[in-house]
């Protein structure tokens, strides 16, 4: 019996298992993932936090999920190594697993500055539902907060806090927030939004200590200023899931690289979502494109290319589309073109919106 495995179940590995599984209906498909539960929306994490939706609302499988699509569910489990010589797979438990072809789908994990009182009580990173929940249960005792990073995790989950009834404080190396997602003149728009409901930006800083008896009292920037605040939330950034492949032999750049089927440098490895690094069409180089739509085409697209039909992934574009207090936003490819003749800007404002 063939045998497919995947390991991950967010949005990629779920599309590549479901693909599979239309068009081989008798093949063993075994999915692993770190976490137990069903597979949940992270796009949807921060609207559990401000109870605009609970958390039952986020799970995006039904209870049955697994066996009704006829998969192998290996949960709370992490691969610790790959062995692609033998075609096996080792758990952290010691179990081993055999494979005819794999995909990766990994996702990503947030970055954590090297900074001290990083471990006191009151400091969390957001990015999967425990995060939500030890959030969730911290803030019944606290009535401020500060979030280190002004990108699109940072804004949301400033919003989120702030609808719940905390002063909050975003913290933002670079000049202006959203600067990955937005232009001057666009981050100026959401930026006075954000003042005008109460949220304090500061930027051209950075956080360089988190201090507090056991738990977050203050920290201290980089200008010379303390900013008093009760909990820290760490949103800087993400990076691939890839440390447990550091003896695979499969190359890695930023992260994994994928070819335009989606293979890895080993042919019965494929990598796709927030761990993959594929072609971006408008930087016309290889990048991350860390967002759930271009995670579940990878997905699709890796399924049918284990199954031995042939299906080029064409590339990426950089895109996002949130919504931000009253305001919808749709931002795609190059946020700040160089400054020669190959680009024209074109703005069109209107006041009335």
């Amino acid at each position: 019996m063939e045998h497919y495995c995947i390991i991950g179940t967010s949005a990629a590995g779920l599309s590549a298992a479901e693909t599979i599984r239309k068009i081989k209906p008798k093949a063993k498909i075994t999915l692993i993932s770190k976490h137990l539960g069903l597979p949940y929306s992270r796009v949807l994490l921060p609207f559990v936090l401000d109870k605009t939706l609970k958390k039952e609302e986020i799970f995006i499988r039904p209870k049955n999920y697994y066996s009704s699509w006829n998969f192998d569910f290996i949960g709370g489990r992490k691969v610790i190594n790959i062995e692609p010589q033998h075609f096996k797979i080792i758990l952290d438990n010691g179990k081993k697993i055999t494979y005819e072809n794999l995909l990766i789908a990994t996702g990503a994990k947030p970055l954590l500055p090297d900074i001290p009182g990083i471990n006191l009580n009151g400091v969390f990173c957001f990015r999967s539902i425990k995060d939500a929940e030890n959030i969730e249960n911290y803030i019944k005792n606290v009535n401020s907060a500060l979030v280190i990073g002004g990108g699109l995790i940072g804004i949301k989950i400033a919003t989120s806090l702030q609808k719940r009834g905390l002063n909050i404080t975003i913290v933002e190396l670079q000049n202006r927030i959203l600067p990955q997602v937005l232009d001057s003149t666009g981050s100026s728009i959401v930026n006075e939004i954000l003042y005008k409901n109460g949220i304090k930006i500061i930027t051209n800083a950075s956080v360089i200590s988190i201090e507090g008896k056991n738990k977050v009292e203050y920290v201290n920037l980089s200008t010379g200023h303390r900013i008093s605040c009760k909990m820290v939330i760490i949103c800087i950034g993400i990076k691939p899931n890839i440390d447990f492949l550091n003896e695979s032999q499969i190359k890695i750049n930023h992260g994994i690289i994928a070819n335009k089927y989606l293979q890895t440098n080993i042919p019965n490895i494929y990598a796709a979502g927030d761990v993959a690094e594929v072609y971006d069409l408008v930087l016309k180089k290889y990048s991350l494109h860390p967002t759930w739509p271009v995670a579940t085409e990878q997905g699709r697209i890796a399924g049918y290319n284990m199954c031995g039909i042939k299906a080029p992934y064409q590339g990426a574009i950089i895109s996002n589309a949130f919504k931000i207090k009253e305001l919808h936003i749709i931002s795609a490819g190059i946020i700040e073109p160089p400054d020669n003749q190959k680009y024209k800007n074109i703005a069109i404002y209107d006041e009335k919106r």
